[in-house]
């Protein structure tokens, strides 16, 4: 996540994340933007420093809370204003492992309690992708109806997740099904096709891309000049980037 807010190629060069220079928090805020950030993993995810770019920051712990994920995003968007330009940043937990405690019960369409392991731990995530098909719409209808200003959505992860391909579950190790990250593109109350086209152009963009085009819509060009086509960087667990 913090590679991927500082629009971060190089997964070592960790001192881009010292420098904040392209961090898009910062840069929306300077640019004139109102910031909020949403965080539901918890006060562990974000240091103090990377909040002072928000101006409102709403942080809630899941279950400490006790309360389903989009009752907690709704409490917070709620309490942001957007009378003005906005940078609004929320930082999910649905769909995580283990799945069974981030989704409600009513989710729970396919059975997670039959004698096969690898069908049950299936079934659990696909209730939870019920429960995000549920988030990403409840979530774009509020943005509709919140603003009539052309709304940028950008939804993406910070790692996919396996199914047992060749016998793996989870993302705790580097393969394709880990590397491969969702992204979802939506503008609401507007036409932007020059800039839709340039998103199917990038067909299956990394999420350094996807940085450069939120950074585009905060009204900024970010250049480096180690920038190839060939060269793609994966991650490991390390968040200053050094794995």
């Amino acid at each position: 996540v913090p590679n991927f807010l500082h629009v971060q190629r190089e997964p070592q060069n960790y001192k881009k994340q010292l420098k904040s220079d392209t961090y898009l928090p910062k840069l929306a805020k300077e640019n004139g933007f109102k910031t909020a950030y949403v965080g539901l993993q918890g006060k562990a995810v974000y240091t103090k420093e990377a909040l002072s770019f928000f101006d409102k920051s709403y942080v809630f712990k899941l279950s400490k809370e006790k309360c389903a994920e989009n009752v907690c995003i709704a409490d917070a968007l709620n309490d942001f204003s957007f009378d003005k330009p906005a940078f609004v940043m929320i930082q999910k937990r649905n769909p995580h492992a283990p799945y069974e405690e981030h989704y409600p019960q009513e989710y729970a369409v396919f059975n997670t309690n039959g004698d096969d392991v690898t069908q049950a731990r299936i079934n659990t995530y696909d209730n939870a992708l019920l429960y995000e098909d549920f988030l990403i719409d409840n979530l774009l209808t509020y943005l509709q109806e919140k603003t009539n200003r052309p709304t940028y959505v950008f939804y993406v992860s910070d790692h996919g997740e396996a199914m047992g391909e060749d016998g793996k579950f989870g993302h705790s190790f580097i393969a394709p099904a880990v590397t491969e990250i969702p992204f979802i593109y939506a503008l609401l109350n507007g036409q932007d096709g020059a800039f839709a086209s340039k998103i199917k152009d990038a067909y299956i963009p990394t999420a350094y891309e996807v940085g450069k085009f939120i950074a585009e819509k905060l009204g900024y060009n970010i250049v480096n000049p180690h920038e190839d086509g060939k060269t793609f960087y994966t991650n490991g667990h390390n968040k200053m980037g050094k794995a």
